[in-house]
């Protein structure tokens, strides 16, 4: 992992922290009365940010050691609802293809040959099926291309076992906890799947790698993952380095990522 300061760390770090949290005070809360529920859509906005900032900064720049990749693997796998090393490969397929129709979460579909918008709600509030592309195409995709070896199905097989036995753990202890669990997971990657939208409108097949967000203040608080396109056009470099600069007409948006993909100020393909 490419060495950051303690405050730029903190920054980072700080929206799983805030995720922990909030469905902890859940946990704690939901057997004597229903009020705490109020706190899984909570954990749910910090899940998306923790995805979109943390665990997405970490498939970038991961640890050098490898037993340190496959414990932090264990713990974002449980954090995020699924294999964290899904999540990298899917990742990484997006980077090559910048949401056209041979990403996996591309916002784009083919219709009768032609390059058409999702739906913006559909992708995100059914987004276990948001993919035009499925699991076991996706597997084939990234062994063919290069960035899904034999490592990484072993430890998406490994964090999918764990998962299932941290669910059976919490499970024993109390349904409402997982049932709350799920709840938090299911809401946090609709979150995500509308930010992702967001980040990727489609106005015009083929043209702009991603949207950005100019906002300074949003972008000091969320630690400039308004820059997006920029982000793209140089994926190597840190959040802290990347400065603002837009490829297209397109590029840039008025609103943040999740509000832009619910209410665009461009029309969509």
């Amino acid at each position: 992992m490419r060495k950051i300061t303690a405050l730029q760390w903190m920054s980072i770090w700080l929206f799983p922290a805030l995720q922990i949290s909030a469905f902890v005070a859940f946990c704690i809360g939901i057997n004597q009365n229903i009020l705490p529920i109020v706190f899984l859509p909570i954990s749910a906005f910090f899940l998306n940010f923790s995805l979109h900032i943390t665990y997405h900064y970490t498939v970038h720049f991961p640890p050098k050691k490898s037993g340190l990749q496959l414990l932090m693997g264990l713990a974002k796998s449980v954090l995020i609802g699924m294999p964290f090393h899904y999540y990298s490969m899917s990742h990484w397929n997006h980077h090559r293809h910048d949401n056209n129709l041979d990403d996996f979460t591309s916002t784009w579909e083919n219709v009768n040959g032609e390059a058409v918008s999702k739906n913006v709600f559909f992708y995100a509030i059914f987004w276990p099926f948001s993919s035009s592309i499925s699991l076991p195409n996706q597997i084939k995709q990234g062994v063919r291309e290069g960035y899904c070896n034999p490592r990484t199905l072993s430890r998406m097989r490994l964090e999918l076992a764990f998962n299932s036995l941290v669910f059976i753990v919490v499970g024993y202890f109390s349904w409402k906890w997982l049932l709350g669990y799920f709840m938090m997971v299911y809401l946090g990657w609709v979150l995500i799947a509308l930010h992702n939208y967001g980040q990727h409108l489609p106005i015009l097949y083929g043209t702009q790698k991603a949207n950005s967000y100019m906002s300074a203040f949003y972008n000091w608080l969320f630690v400039n993952n308004g820059l997006h396109e920029e982000h793209h056009e140089e994926p190597s470099k840190s959040y802290w380095e990347l400065q603002p600069n837009p490829k297209t007409p397109h590029s840039i948006i008025p609103k943040p990522h999740m509000i832009e993909a619910i209410s665009p100020a461009k029309k969509q393909g």
